[in-house]
């Protein structure tokens, strides 16, 4: 069962590269809406540090995954070995998306509804 659980959680992936994407389909979007220049560089300074902490977090993940599957290849590493290295992915996770929530609100504040929209919608 362990086995199979760990070949899901890898498979997967961080989720960041689809994240990424999304990041930088809006900064494309911000630089397009209606604000004043001022407005527009703290835009653009919010989505850039979603962009590296993304990238950040990308980098840290796989660096995990690879930890991972040395435990899981190794026979000195235990279970529990593994499993700790799993809480530890968990709660970066749990960290990144925290930062990610924040710098998320950070930008709707800067910005109207409609703005919002423009910047955020697809």
């Amino acid at each position: 069962m362990l086995v199979a659980a760990l070949l899901v959680f890898l498979s997967m992936g961080s989720g960041a590269a689809p994240m990424a994407g999304a990041i930088d389909q809006m900064e494309s979007r911000a630089q397009a809406v209606e604000v004043t220049e001022p407005v527009r560089k703290d835009i653009l300074n919010v989505i850039n540090r979603m962009k590296k902490t993304t990238q950040q977090y990308a980098k840290n993940d796989d660096e995990n995954q690879k930890t991972i599957i040395e435990y899981f290849e190794n026979e000195e590493h235990s279970g529990i070995d593994i499993e700790h290295q799993l809480d530890a992915n968990y709660q970066q996770r749990i960290e990144y998306q925290n930062k990610m929530l924040a710098l998320r609100f950070e930008l709707k504040n800067k910005v109207n509804k409609q703005q919002w929209d423009e910047i955020v919608q697809p």
